[in-house]
């Protein structure tokens, strides 16, 4: 990413469609029973407003692996609105046409995010990975490993699962 030609987050595409299709999320959930105002609409409203956050938050930062590590957070807010979605539909509050607009809208930023995403990761040094990108809060001294705290945590579950029970599967 040239910085000079990007001098804001405003000046980035996927931020642009991102914040439209947060104004169509509004305008569609507005259109949803009341029963899911605490349910399905309050979910992808904030599922949504997060995508552009995300952007604008990475962009600040200045550095690509930290702004890639953003657009990558915001690439699966994307993929937990078309979730959503869909789920809004086999429940029946959310018509087939605004399902397949709305769905459209998600898959084009999703690719852009994912475009833009490559482009950034390209230009990065081999030795700073997604793995290995340090989060800004964190000490120098402490790499963020994604996928580190995955194996722990499937590794502690093997070691000790919890019993199943009728209760449990609500």
């Amino acid at each position: 990413m040239d910085s000079d030609k990007f001098k804001s987050f405003r000046d980035l595409i996927a931020w642009q469609k991102a914040m439209n299709f947060v104004v169509r999320i509004y305008e569609e959930t507005a259109r949803l029973p009341d029963s899911e105002r605490f349910g399905l609409v309050s979910q992808l409203r904030r599922t949504a407003v997060s995508v552009p956050s995300n952007i604008a938050e990475g962009h600040a930062l200045r550095g690509q692996g930290n702004f890639a590590r953003f657009l990558r957070t915001a690439l699966g807010s994307q993929n937990e609105i078309q979730t959503q979605l869909e789920l809004a539909l086999r429940i029946s509050p959310l018509s087939q046409e605004a399902y397949r607009s709305l769905d459209e809208k998600a898959q084009e930023i999703s690719k852009i995010l994912t475009a833009l995403i490559r482009s950034i990761e390209r230009k990065l040094p081999p030795t700073q990975t997604l793995a290995t990108t340090k989060h800004p809060t964190q000490n120098a001294n402490h790499s963020h490993n994604a996928f580190s705290a995955t194996s722990e945590s499937a590794q502690s579950l093997r070691q000790s699962p919890a019993p199943l029970n009728a209760s449990n599967n609500h």
